[in-house]
């Protein structure tokens, strides 16, 4: 665990109603800065921390000490996957969406960081303008399902996909 030396640890919760719409309740701690972090990641536990990790998955909360240990993690010999979980918009959260691999989001996250409107475009708009490294977008939309968005170059044979299966359960697809 990577923790601050002094003050309260923020954590967060999720709750998950009966109709899947999901909230985050976060405990009223100081954000990690960046500084700190690295501070952090100058102890022995810290930098042990930092080795052979192959995937990061970040809420957002913390983007500054985020970009740290992300900066720490990707500057040994193999980089890590990075996914991010975005609920809403935040200040400093871009360098973590240009950064991320993957992004998991709300469904109001993407139109209300791009405002562009309808889910299908935001969510284009998100991968063409600002998590441009990321292979996908998943907007999660409670009992209606998640939509998925996957880069073309990202996908090498349609097949692997399971479109098929999909269709004959009833699912849309558009590829």
């Amino acid at each position: 665990d990577l923790m601050k030396s002094e003050g309260q640890s923020a954590f967060s919760t999720v709750l998950v109603d009966a109709d899947g719409t999901r909230t985050c309740v976060n405990s009223p701690a100081s954000e990690m800065t960046g500084e700190e972090m690295q501070e952090v990641l100058k102890t022995e536990a810290g930098a042990a921390s930092t080795r052979h990790v192959r995937l990061i998955h970040l809420d957002g909360r913390h983007p500054q000490a985020a970009l740290a240990f992300t900066d720490a993690v990707n500057s040994q010999e193999s980089p890590a996957w990075i996914s991010l979980d975005a609920e809403r918009p935040r200040e400093g959260l871009e360098p973590l969406l240009r950064r991320c691999d993957v992004l998991f989001c709300s469904a109001r996250f993407p139109q209300a960081w791009t405002g562009k409107a309808g889910l299908p475009g935001a969510l284009a708009s998100l991968l063409t303008d600002t998590a441009t490294k990321a292979s996908m977008v998943v907007a999660t939309r409670g009992e209606r399902g998640s939509l998925l968005l996957v880069r073309k170059s990202f996908v090498k044979d349609p097949s692997e996909l399971g479109t098929e299966e999909l269709a004959a359960v009833g699912v849309p697809v558009v590829c």
